[in-house]
């Protein structure tokens, strides 16, 4: 499937204001990413929730290079859009030696309290918050700093939560669990998507600005997210999830530039076609460089 909202968007890593440097990554990505492939290849023979639990940490790892980069403050305020059942950006913070605050945002009951289980065993030292609804819909507004917004792998469950009633998201994200294959619900209802290339370019440019909107209610003096294929949904001949998940990326960053006047670092990492968006609070980024 061609999607239209990718051919006018001419975006090039090339073109964005750089943050730190990430070349250092690829190395990094590169031996996780092979890591994995030769763990997925034995899943006959391993316990399938240990191998995903092992891809955790090893993006956890990646995750923890990431923001040892922008140089965050390990006392301060996190919030993770969509962790789901997986401790991925966790496994990051725990490697840091994180210890201050972490707000956990996620919609789905069960996800939140797997999510929740997971930090608090994994940072112990650290305040682990949830809320249930995306932080301009979560009823009581968020007080305080935000130092770190991040989202690890969220773009397009958010793009297919547009598509559905709260029953339908809720019951189709209780059904994410690390190892479980694409249920049909989930297969139907993209299938139906994709059968409307109009409607997918209005949910890409929904999600962008439901995103940007939280970005001017809640500034964060960091933003860091991430987007790259699921292999579950490469098997079912869904890879066409991944390039809407990547023109999600690339037209948010151009929205973070144009409206928002924020520098932002859009690099593609490993060999994966794994992608990660940086973009730091110009006044964040003129006291690095003062005191730098």
């Amino acid at each position: 499937m061609q999607l239209s909202a990718s051919a006018h968007l001419g975006l090039r890593p090339g073109g964005f204001a750089r943050t730190q440097p990430l070349e250092h990554l690829d190395a990094t990505v590169n031996s996780s990413v092979m890591s994995l492939k030769s763990s997925v290849g034995r899943l006959d023979e391993s316990p399938i929730v240990d191998v995903f639990d092992s891809w955790d940490r090893r993006l956890g790892l990646l995750w923890a290079h990431v923001l040892r980069q922008q140089e965050i403050r390990l006392d301060g305020r996190v919030v993770e859009l969509g962790p789901g059942f997986s401790a991925k950006i966790g496994h990051g913070l725990t490697e840091m030696g994180f210890h201050g605050e972490v707000v956990l945002v996620e919609p789905n009951d069960d996800a939140r309290r797997s999510a929740a289980s997971m930090y608090l065993r994994l940072l112990p030292q650290a305040h682990v918050r949830t809320r249930p609804r995306f932080l301009r819909h979560a009823g009581e507004p968020m007080q305080g700093r935000v130092d770190l917004l991040l989202a690890n792998h969220v773009l397009d469950d958010l793009f297919l939560s547009t598509h559905l009633s709260f029953r339908d998201s809720d019951r189709l994200f209780a059904e994410m669990r690390p190892g479980r294959d694409c249920s049909d619900f989930f297969l139907q209802t993209w299938r139906r998507i994709l059968g409307d290339p109009a409607s997918v370019d209005r949910a890409i440019a929904g999600v962008v600005d439901d995103l940007v909107q939280h970005l001017i209610a809640i500034p964060p003096g960091c933003l860091v997210m991430n987007q790259y294929p699921s292999w579950r949904q490469g098997e079912r001949d869904l890879g066409v999830i991944h390039e809407i998940g990547l023109t999600t990326l690339r037209l948010l960053a151009r929205r973070l530039e144009r409206d928002l006047s924020r520098p932002v670092c859009l690099r593609r990492l490993g060999d994966r076609d794994m992608y990660w968006l940086i973009s730091v609070d110009p006044d964040v980024e003129k006291h690095r460089r003062t005191h730098s």
